[in-house]
């Protein structure tokens, strides 16, 4: 009986450290490609995109910001032409 429940803990362990294995994985995989996204912004007449609360945060599309999450919005091309300066 010992060695019956052992061994389901242990496997329900096992399953649990996996499941949270891939979680993280796949979380890393849509941090990298939103960290490319965002390291890459629009150059030349391309649209750009800014993080509300943190301006330094700058992508080609609408991605999420990396610090907060939330949507990114699109530059004015007014204040482009301002930030030059």
């Amino acid at each position: 009986m010992a060695w019956e429940l052992a061994s389901l803990l242990l496997i329900a362990s096992l399953a649990t450290t996996v499941v949270a294995l891939r979680r993280r994985t796949v979380r890393k995989g849509r941090l990298d490609a939103l960290r490319r996204a965002v390291s890459s912004p629009a150059s030349g007449g391309g649209e750009r995109y800014l993080c509300p609360a943190h301006p330094h945060v700058r992508a080609a599309s609408p991605v999420r910001c990396p610090n907060c999450q939330r949507t990114l919005v699109r530059q004015p091309a007014s204040e482009r032409r301002s930030d030059r300066s």
